[in-house]
């Protein structure tokens, strides 16, 4: 199945820089769009990237979640 613009996000568990663990369903209902951002420590273009992915989610927090992994 292709996966469509508003479908539902299958959950896992994910953990934060303290093994605090969270589960993408955490998100869901909040009313905001949910991004998950794939990056890399050794990925240069994933830190060129960096600095407008910041701007952008400071913009538009009330807006959007971002989840980087």
């Amino acid at each position: 199945k292709v996966v469509e613009e508003s479908d539902m996000m299958a959950d896992f568990e994910l953990y934060d820089y303290n093994d605090k663990p969270h589960h993408l369903n955490e998100f869901v209902g909040t009313g905001k769009y949910t991004i998950l951002e794939f990056s890399g420590l050794g990925c240069g273009p994933c830190h060129a990237a960096k600095p407008f992915l910041e701007k952008f989610y400071k913009d538009n927090k009330d807006r959007f979640e971002m989840i980087t992994i």
